[in-house]
């Protein structure tokens, strides 16, 4: 593997290829501004962690995880217990065409910040919100948000958030910055769903933003759902023996 505890950095237009694990660590810096960097797994199946074990962030242009080896689903938590972000301005790909197997990334207590919508679609690919408190943060000027199950969600910067066509559940906090705005979308619900007796919470701009259907249920026990500010929402619906506080 590569283990950065200085600074790795770079602008060139290429692929940087990592093929073992444990593959890209370190307390260091990184930032490659240009090109891609794929990580992909070329012997056995064994999961691992992936990320900064420091509090510098890394920043990427495109990265991409791949699985050409493990004919089963792959698993990478990101986070090596550091609290530096994982920063994509370009386009973060989860499991490529012609894999061997589907690739999961799931969080640990990283924060993943994304200028795009990650693309999970072209062979089995998915982002789990993990056990741990996570979160992703979409910052693009304009980008919609994945239909996925998140565990901390902020969107974040002066952007406009889509909401997708399907539903987006939340398992951890929601936050929506002052500068953002929010699009509802026709048709999807905002899922809170934390449960095992856990609490919480939206904290929104209802100046610029529409969050639609709310739903709050349970997962694994009730759910208690707090509003930390004004919000503006569609309608919500509050699950049997679940919990929804205004303030």
């Amino acid at each position: 593997g590569i283990i950065v505890n200085d600074t790795l950095s770079g602008s060139g237009s290429g692929t940087i290829l990592i093929t073992q694990f444990n593959p890209l660590g370190g307390s260091g810096t990184v930032n490659l501004t240009g090109g891609t960097v794929e990580q992909t797994r070329t012997v056995g199946c064994n999961s691992g962690n992936w990320g900064p074990s420091g509090s510098n962030n890394w920043t990427f242009n495109n990265l991409t995880f791949s699985n050409i080896s493990c004919g089963s689903t792959y698993l990478t938590t990101l986070g090596s217990g550091g609290s530096g972000d994982i920063v994509v301005t370009g386009t973060l790909t989860i499991s490529k065409t012609g894999d061997a197997g589907a690739y999961e990334l799931t969080q640990n207590n990283s924060t993943l910040v994304l200028s795009n919508p990650f693309d999970a679609s072209q062979s089995s690919g998915a982002l789990l919100p993990g056990s741990g408190s996570g979160t992703v943060k979409y910052v693009g000027a304009n980008t919609t948000i994945n239909a996925a199950t998140f565990n901390n969600l902020t969107l974040g910067g002066t952007g406009t958030y889509t909401l997708p066509a399907s539903d987006v559940t939340v398992r951890g906090n929601l936050v929506v910055t002052t500068g953002a705005t929010v699009t509802k979308s026709a048709s999807n619900k905002l899922i809170f769903a934390k449960g095992g007796g856990g609490s919480q919470s939206i904290t929104g701009n209802a100046t610029n933003s529409d969050l639609g259907i709310i739903q709050v249920s349970e997962n694994s026990g009730d759910t208690t759902l707090t509003l930390g500010s004004s919000v503006k929402m569609t309608s919500i619906t509050i699950d049997a023996t679940q919990t929804f506080t205004p303030g």
